[in-house]
């Protein structure tokens, strides 16, 4: 059986053939899971809960993270007492995929 072993030869451009195909399949399979990852992202929803205490702030920083002036028509409704009752949803106005929710304090 040693002498079956000893008569197997593998020429070195077999070896480097075999490497390259062997890091394609790697390179090949890293892609499609990234991808795959980055696609999911897409159509993964992101819910962010602003909390805090009555009249906090946590309106104003909805607006602030939305791009908006609290007087915008499209803003979350600013006071020095506490303007939010019940929970609202916000959409983000570039990445849809994020929803602001203003809770009450």
């Amino acid at each position: 059986r040693r002498d079956i072993m000893c008569d197997l030869k593998i020429e070195e451009q077999d070896l480097t053939e075999m490497s390259s195909m062997i890091q394609s399949t790697v390179v090949t399979e890293a892609a499609k899971q990234v991808q795959a990852l980055l696609t999911s992202l897409e159509t993964t929803t992101l819910d962010i809960a602003i909390t805090g205490e009555s009249g906090s702030g946590k309106s104003t920083f909805i607006n602030a993270i939305r791009g908006l002036s609290d007087d915008d028509v499209r803003a979350a409704m600013t006071g020095v007492t506490e303007s939010t009752t019940e929970p609202k949803l916000y959409q983000h106005p570039k990445i849809s995929t994020v929803q602001l929710w203003d809770l009450p304090g």
